[in-house]
């Protein structure tokens, strides 16, 4: 295996890891983020040595709630964008396909027609 195989197989591994850590790091941050401002200030004292009064920890935890559903909102969107353009939706259609459609298959014979 060459370096430059080497590099590229690393780039794609971190690539991946990136990605995982993309959904993982917003998705625990809702689920272990205190409901109680109190508690959040405790945590935020016990790290920094620093006090945070209960109105700053309400807006704290508010923000973070936030920033971490707009984080995997965001996420969602990629995904179903990447979806879309991949040819899941039954409507997408690829840049290359030129055919046109033929809508006399779409449409049963009525009785009459026969």
């Amino acid at each position: 295996m060459s370096e430059k195989d080497e590099a590229r197989s690393l780039t794609t591994v971190a690539r991946r890891c990136l990605a995982v850590a993309g959904w993982v790091v917003p998705g625990a941050a809702l689920a272990l983020l205190p409901e109680c401002p109190a508690c959040l200030a405790a945590y935020v004292a016990l790290g920094t040595g620093g006090g945070l009064s209960r109105p700053t920890a309400t807006d704290l935890r508010m923000l973070l709630v936030t920033l971490c559903a707009a984080s995997l909102a965001d996420l969602v969107a990629k995904r179903l964008r990447h979806f879309g353009t991949s040819g899941f939706a039954p409507e997408a259609r690829l840049p290359h396909d030129d055919t046109p459609r033929d809508f006399r298959l779409l449409s049963a014979p009525r009785r009459d027609d026969l």
